[in-house]
Formats: C-alpha cells, sequence, structure tokens
C-alpha cells in the first residue's frame, strides 16, 4: 500500500478591510486539506521462494 497525494481540496473565505491607502487587512477563515487515497502500487516484480528457513526473492526487470 502507498498514500497518493491527490491535490488540494477546499479553500477560504471572507474579505479585507482597507486599512490606508494601498494596505487592506485581509480577515477569514481557511477551509481545505490535502486530498489522499492509499492505493496498491506494485513496486517491483520478482519470484519470491519460501522454505522452512529462508525467503529468497529474485527481481525480475521488465516493462
Amino acid at each position: 500500500m502507498k498514500t497518493i497525494n491527490l491535490g488540494y481540496r477546499g479553500g477560504s473565505y471572507g474579505g479585507s478591510i482597507p486599512i490606508v491607502k494601498g494596505v487592506r487587512f485581509r480577515v477569514g477563515a481557511h477551509r481545505g486539506h490535502i486530498a489522499k487515497e492509499d492505493k496498491l502500487v506494485e513496486t517491483s516484480r520478482g519470484v519470491l521462494i519460501v522454505t522452512n528457513k529462508r525467503l529468497f526473492f529474485t527481481s525480475i526487470s521488465g516493462p
């Protein structure tokens, strides 16, 4: 299993209040999160041999 980031979801709301000419004070709230998904992803291919004493894994390179 591997966690894959799908991007950012959500946003903010609010407004800004003018203080002096050219300067504004921003007020509001932020409601967002990074969307993630757990997915089964192939990381390698190979042959796994299991005996009563050892584990053997031979990697196979391919497309």
